[in-house]
């Protein structure tokens, strides 16, 4: 008898945790929904399940798309105003507050070495889009950006911020 009750509680607990682990909030549930109806080809980048952005980002045709699903509004992030040819590639910093967009621009650049390829960064708190930086080479190691152009190197965090100009050093 003992041993059945044991058993019962035991699967009494299973079943809460289950139950808990499952359920989530309206907003998560909106999100997930709505990751699910993303449109064919679209790729997601980011889920923001709390409420000052309550959202998730994705492209689509080399475009940066956010969907608010509270507003049920897909709404175009624009960002590198003087265009672009693709988006080569996204990547989240900080504990995914910022979304770093590298984009080519290889028909538009002077000098490809030199402003080929444009890293932008989204603030996903405040919407707020900025240029880190520009070059022909753009990629992430130890935690930090490198942006090399034709004769220097950049160092930034994964905040978007430049690293002290010590960190920087011209390329011989």
């Amino acid at each position: 008898m003992i041993r059945n009750i044991k058993k019962s509680l035991l699967l009494a607990v299973c079943c809460i945790i289950a139950t808990c682990t499952l359920a989530q909030t309206p907003i998560a549930n909106r999100v997930k929904a709505a990751a699910g109806k993303l449109p064919k080809g679209a790729a997601l980048i980011a889920r923001y399940t709390d409420s000052p952005r309550h959202c998730l980002y994705f492209t689509n045709q080399n475009r940066l798309y956010r969907l608010d699903v509270i507003r049920d509004k897909t709404d175009d992030i624009n960002f590198a105003s003087e265009g672009y040819d693709k988006i080569i590639s996204t990547f989240l910093g900080e504990r995914g507050r910022y979304l770093f967009v590298t984009v080519d621009r290889r028909s538009m650049a002077s000098d490809y070495q030199q402003d080929g390829r444009q890293l932008w960064c989204i603030d996903t708190k405040t919407q707020e889009v900025s240029k880190v930086g520009e070059g022909y080479k753009i990629e992430i190691k130890n935690n930090r950006i490198i942006i090399t152009q034709k004769d220097k190197m950049r160092t930034y965090d994964m905040a978007g911020h430049a690293i002290s100009p010590v960190d920087e050093f011209d390329m011989k």
